[in-house]
């Protein structure tokens, strides 16, 4: 849930920006971490940029989100937050500095008798940023408070001609997912499908907005909306001079569609099934993805330098222009390596059975949490040392923990083909 703490939308709602800041804190946990009292520098702001990026879990309405100088997503000055009475403050947050969260970013100051945020804390906090809604991409009832995010549906590219680059077919619209092929470098006919994304589904009447002035019937407006059957709602005129009008109700049909899957015609976003290729520094590898698959994937199947002491299984890779993870190690991938010592990237799921066979790692510090009994097995075997030191690296302290306990039930004798010390 978010509060609406500033409306400067216009027209109707359709322009301008609305300012909504977290009703809970559940945004992540960080401490300060900037330099002095710097929130620019801070790893509260790098945190919760990383929320509005790819990945993040405000990816998909991130466009709807205005850029502002902190960031889409960030924690309100002082100033910004003047419109709040000492009275409100305390409403919103009792108890804020124990473990409330992080909402406000301006130093040494107080409302009432409030220490709102004093020197550079660095206690973790939950987050509960602000944002502002750019109305001109959300549809934004303002007497309900209610937003609905705008679907646009991707459109294809007519009139491609071949030149022996890549062309893209289906730009992504706003709102969908796209899968099938969506780019192309030889010609043909390609087919790319648009899904309507959860979130802009209108499941009741009170989803359908009405032009200005209008509302639904109490008795409609929480009608529900299936596929395909019409439920008649009635629509109420409440304008300042409403009774002025002979008719001021009007009974409306509503039938709700389908999810829309939009073909659309185009090529892959994947690189060859099999193709082999050798990244500079990194490898050699093995496509593994196929137009079918949901990520590129990639094996590793020979290290860079033969020569060289140490040696990384990257996380990724990129292969014709495409980025790939890395989540396996072939047979012998490391054979005629000097390597002692090796670092397993973090997507690698599968060290295949004599993976290191015939090499002299010592050594291997592990990034991944992907890894089982199945997927190890009997990966060292003809390893040419005769024990084996396994650090695992995973994240924090906690889940390093949690992963030594577990890799030492896979990182066996009996299972991997060498004595393993997992620490």
């Amino acid at each position: 849930m978010w509060y609406i703490i500033k409306d400067e939308s216009s027209n109707a709602g359709t322009e301008g920006t609305v300012t909504l800041l977290a009703a809970e804190s559940k945004y992540g946990d960080c401490v300060f971490g900037g330099t002095g009292n710097d929130y620019n520098s801070s790893t509260v702001k790098s945190t919760l940029d990383a929320l509005a990026a790819p990945g993040g879990s405000f990816e998909n309405v991130a466009y709807a989100i205005k850029d502002t100088d902190y960031g889409k997503l960030y924690l309100l000055s002082e100033d910004e937050m003047g419109f709040y009475s000492s009275t409100n403050l305390s409403a919103i947050d009792s108890n804020w500095t124990n473990d409330a969260g992080w909402w406000l970013r301006t130093p040494l100051k107080y409302v009432g008798d409030k220490n709102i945020y004093s020197g550079t804390i660095s206690t973790k906090k939950w987050l509960r940023p602000a944002v502002q809604i750019d109305c001109a991409k959300v549809v934004f009832d303002r007497d309900s408070k209610k937003f609905w995010l705008k679907a646009i549906v991707p459109t294809a590219a007519t009139d491609l001609t071949y030149d022996g680059s890549e062309k893209t077919g289906v730009v992504g619209g706003t709102g969908y997912t796209l899968s099938g092929i969506t780019t192309a470098t030889n010609a043909g006919n390609y087919t790319a499908t648009a899904t309507l994304k959860d979130g802009y589904d209108i499941t009741t009447v009170s989803d359908v907005v009405l032009p200005a002035n209008w509302k639904w019937a109490d008795a409609d407006k929480d009608k529900a909306l299936e596929v395909g059957k019409a439920v008649t709602a009635t629509a109420v005129y409440n304008g300042s001079d409403k009774g002025n009008y002979e008719t001021e109700s009007v009974e409306i049909a509503i039938t709700r569609k389908a999810k829309p899957e939009t073909p659309v015609e185009q090529k892959p976003t994947v690189v060859e099934k099999g193709k082999e290729v050798t990244v500079e520094k990194k490898g050699t590898f093995e496509v593994t993805s196929d137009a079918t698959s949901k990520t590129n994937t990639v094996t590793y199947t020979a290290v860079a330098n033969t020569k060289a002491k140490s040696v990384t299984i990257p996380n990724t890779v990129t292969v014709d222009g495409k980025k790939c993870e890395v989540t396996e190690v072939s047979a012998e991938a490391l054979k005629n390596s000097s390597a002692t010592t090796v670092t397993i990237g973090k997507n690698v799921t599968t060290l295949a059975p004599e993976a290191f066979k015939g090499s002299n790692v010592k050594t291997i510090t592990i990034k991944s949490k992907k890894l089982t009994k199945k997927s190890v097995k009997n990966a060292f075997k003809g390893l040419k040392v005769k024990k084996l030191i396994v650090k695992v690296k995973v994240g924090s302290k906690k889940e390093n923990k949690k992963y030594i306990n577990k890799y030492k039930k896979f990182f066996t004798k009996k299972n991997i083909g060498v004595k393993a010390v997992v620490k």
